[in-house]
């Protein structure tokens, strides 16, 4: 099972780049833990999850194959 993470704004930065392919990761919370041990420096940043195109809170939210996982910094606009 893979699902695609998208970095946005401030956090391609910090992952120095805009998407990866995660392998074997059920779980949007295990996602969360994945991504924090390889990048350490997104614990220092409010973000939100979108699983294809959806925000989702639960870290119990169950992944599927192919999905699309957006990290989301806060933004303001006009």
């Amino acid at each position: 099972m893979q699902v695609n993470v998208l970095f946005w704004g401030v956090l391609t930065d910090v992952a120095q780049t805009k998407s990866i392919a995660v392998q074997n990761i059920q779980e949007v919370g295990a996602l969360k833990q994945q991504l924090l041990q390889q990048y350490p420096k997104l614990a220092a940043y409010t973000h939100h999850i979108a699983v294809n195109q959806e925000i989702v809170h639960d870290d119990d939210f169950v992944l599927k194959d192919g999905d699309e996982v957006a990290l989301l910094p806060p933004y303001a606009g006009g």
